[in-house]
């Protein structure tokens, strides 16, 4: 959910704060609102551009909107409109991955790219910039099941971090557990974590 904070951090770097609307209806509100009219106008906008902070410093006012805002309550039905990725993004996502090693034989030809990972060879055109570096950035996490003492070995324990442990009877270990990991048998382990879910960043740094 967009925050204040975002805004407030673009508005800083003075970087152009464009909005875009993902709830219209909760926006709009009922039929019957008194503010429904500029709500509208606000939609109607070619761009929804934040460009200050109000003077109580409670909302965000916009660009060629007749002294018009976006509240912070309001802010939940909005999100900041990101440039689409372009090839060159997908270039540097790629050439990161592999300084990482978490794909390799990476190909770069003048209108497409191509690398392996886990055996299998993927390739990306320049339309297909968003959906490769959306790819390459789920191979920052892996998740995976305790099933067997093996699985605990996947554990990494040496300074890695690991995002979250869930139990097989749903509770969630909390960060003093997770750090006495290291310190306990194979066997043992095993036998607390037995049907555990783990969630943890892989590649190297």
């Amino acid at each position: 959910m967009l925050t204040i904070e975002e805004i407030k951090k673009e508005l800083a770097a003075g970087r152009e704060v464009e909005l875009e609307c993902i709830d219209t209806e909760g926006f709009l509100g009922k039929e019957s609102n008194t503010y429904l009219g500029w709500r509208k106008f606000i939609l109607s906008l070619d761009r929804i551009i934040a460009t200050s902070r109000s003077y109580n410093d409670d909302a965000s006012m916009l660009k060629d909107a007749r002294g018009m805002c976006i509240t912070d309550s309001q802010l939940k039905y909005f999100r900041i409109k990101r440039p689409a990725p372009t090839f060159d993004d997908l270039i540097d996502s790629a050439a990161n991955a592999i300084k990482k090693k978490l794909i390799v034989n990476l190909y770069i030809g003048p209108h497409y790219i191509e690398f392996d990972f886990n055996e299998h060879s993927h390739a990306y055109d320049m339309q297909e910039a968003k959906r490769g570096i959306d790819f390459i950035n789920s191979l920052y996490t892996e998740t995976f099941v305790i099933e067997s003492v093996d699985d605990t070995l996947k554990i990494d324990t040496s300074g890695g971090e690991i995002i979250k442990i869930t139990l097989a009877n749903g509770e969630v270990l909390s960060g003093d557990y997770l750090d006495c990991l290291c310190d306990i048998s194979d066997g043992f382990r095993f036998k607390i974590l037995k049907g555990a879910t783990v969630t943890q960043r892989r590649g190297e740094a």
